[in-house]
């Protein structure tokens, strides 16, 4: 017997309704990747860095294990300034991500820091939108480039 859960129950209901496609699509004449990434920018709090890279370790484990559509999910540290690189496959997969992450994690991870940048890539769907409002984040367009497989 496992302590596996399994995939979250919110990425099975978004696959069987057909939400969780992803591929290219044209903007502006740009053929596009559907994913969605982001940089999210903090300071980390003085004397937390190890509690905060406990954490970080928590998250990665959990994303690791309960959200398939998460392709990259990366953490660098400078001192106390840290980057997180994330990419999903689509914008359902980033909402599950965020839904889980304030239920699961928000309040910890902000106790031991304070954010200070966000920056999303991508053609975020607008309850995406909604749902990271309260990071404050700018939304970066497609301008040119390609993606090697």
């Amino acid at each position: 017997m496992t302590d596996d859960p399994g995939p979250d129950p919110l990425f099975l209901r978004l696959r069987a309704a057909g939400s969780l496609t992803s591929g290219p699509k044209t903007v502006g004449g740009l053929v596009v990747s559907t994913e969605i990434s982001w940089v999210f920018e903090a300071a980390i709090k003085p004397d937390a860095l190890d509690e905060y890279g406990a954490l970080a370790r928590e998250i990665s484990a959990d994303n690791q294990a309960a959200e398939p559509g998460q392709r990259i999910f990366e953490w660098f540290v400078d001192g106390q300034d840290v980057h997180i690189y994330e990419r999903y496959q689509d914008s359902a997969a980033a909402l599950a991500h965020v839904q889980r992450f304030v239920e699961n994690f928000a309040s910890r991870f902000l106790s031991l820091c304070s954010p200070t940048r966000m920056s999303v890539y991508g053609e975020p769907s607008d309850e995406l939108k909604v749902a990271l409002t309260g990071f404050s984040p700018r939304y970066l367009e497609p301008l040119a480039g390609y993606a090697r497989s």
